[in-house]
């Protein structure tokens, strides 16, 4: 449902959890495809990338359900259902469900992230990725060291031409801020299951992190800061102290929760940037 399409398709790249990155070309070519599929049950595979010029583009990811009820899943590996790389459009990451009692273990990932590409075409979107949990049970286990990835393809982009676009991430559900931490950058996704949360400081860094569901609000009490190319997306934000945006990016989703509340100081250094980015 998210193909970017096959001959002459720009090599956009697919769409899923979060929509592909448009192509090169123009319209209707250049289109990349879009999200479809449920974030609290996803079960479709991901959706191949465009072709362009006689290339393929790459394969959407699989889809993983695990159930496991009433147990303990402990993850010391990768459970992966990744949109293939390709020279062109990038494929969109695929669907991982699991059910579980408790999870622990150390050095995880959970990931469906897009498909990268090695030239100026569309990178693939993330997918989707619903992880249950017995919340009562998890918060008496110490935080695993678990990584979720469900972000958008890798690829190049160059601001002077149509195309290379970046694709958006995937969404993660989850059904509490269990695994939510002052310092994040372990979770790569838009999240859904719940649309606040407050924290006493907030670092954002190396990672895409969002609240996906509507009139979504954090709260921070004291300082946030975004670095490392680390991207904050939000309906509202409220800062008791003060932000700093370092090579980073901050999105304030349309609607009518669209807010951002500062108590202290914005300390910008952004290269060539100047501002938060408002979409």
């Amino acid at each position: 449902p998210g193909g970017a399409g096959t001959a002459n398709a720009s090599g956009c790249g697919g769409g899923h959890g979060g929509r592909g990155g448009d192509g090169a070309g123009t319209a209707p070519q250049n289109i990349a495809g879009n999200r479809y599929d449920l974030t609290n049950a996803p079960w479709m595979p991901g959706s191949g990338g465009g072709a362009y010029s006689g290339n393929n583009g790459g394969h959407g990811g699989g889809a993983i359900w695990l159930d496991a009820t009433g147990a303990t899943l402990t993850l010391h590996g990768t459970i992966t259902a990744n949109g293939q790389n390709a020279a062109y459009g990038g494929g969109s990451g695929g669907a991982i469900y699991i059910n579980c009692q408790s999870i622990t273990g150390t050095g995880g990932v959970i990931s469906a992230k897009g498909g990268n590409t090695t030239s100026r075409s569309g990178m693939g979107g993330g997918g989707r990725v619903a992880l249950y949990y017995n919340t009562s049970t998890q918060a008496l286990i110490p935080r695993p060291s678990i990584r979720f990835d469900v972000g958008p393809g890798l690829g190049l982009f160059d601001s002077s031409q149509v195309g290379g676009a970046v694709g958006e991430p995937g969404s993660l559900y989850l059904p509490d801020r269990y695994f939510l931490t002052n310092n994040m950058a372990s979770i790569n996704a838009r999240i859904y299951g719940f649309n606040t949360w407050s924290v006493d400081n907030l670092t954002v860094s190396n990672c895409w992190f969002e609240l996906g569901e509507e009139n979504s609000q954090i709260t921070v009490t004291n300082d946030l800061v975004i670095s490392g190319l680390g991207r904050l997306g939000v309906n509202r934000i409220t800062c008791g102290g003060n932000m700093q945006i370092a090579t980073g990016t901050v999105y304030l989703y349309s609607g009518y929760w669209k807010r951002l509340h500062m108590y202290g100081r914005v300390i910008r250094d952004w290269g060539t940037n100047s501002a938060p980015i408002l979409t």
